[in-house]
């Protein structure tokens, strides 16, 4: 994916990993990209403890959550707590940079396949 973004972004860069996630959050505080892509599977944390402690950590930071259909709950809570954007699944790389770009521009993006009401679950 990094190389697709490098096509149409010339500051993409990625400043850490889920391996890595406290080191990811020092690093985030520290270079406060524009938006931040954040892999909604992560192995020290919920995904959405995660989002807390980084709304915590950097208040302004703008979050685009990459995930798979079984993450819906998780991406719909953490666009609650502020992150201003969801993808479930795959995404060409030019619709990846549409989202990447309307969130840095102030925007919400939220991809299709998580407004579908099949995705939901019935309260």
């Amino acid at each position: 994916m990094r190389g697709s973004l490098s096509i149409g972004v010339n500051k993409c860069r990625r400043i850490g990993n889920n391996s890595k996630l406290a080191l990811g959050f020092t690093k985030v505080k520290l270079l406060q990209p524009g938006v931040l892509l954040l892999g909604v599977q992560l192995p020290q944390l919920g995904g959405s403890n995660t989002i807390a402690r980084l709304f915590q950590q950097c208040p302004s930071i703008k979050v685009l959550l990459l995930g798979e259909f079984r993450d819906l709950e998780v991406i719909l809570e953490a666009i609650e707590q502020g992150a201003r954007g969801g993808i479930l699944g795959t995404l060409a790389p030019k619709d990846l940079l549409k989202a990447i770009h309307a969130i840095h521009e102030g925007d919400l993006w939220v991809g299709r396949k998580l407004l579908r009401p099949a995705n939901r679950s019935s309260s």
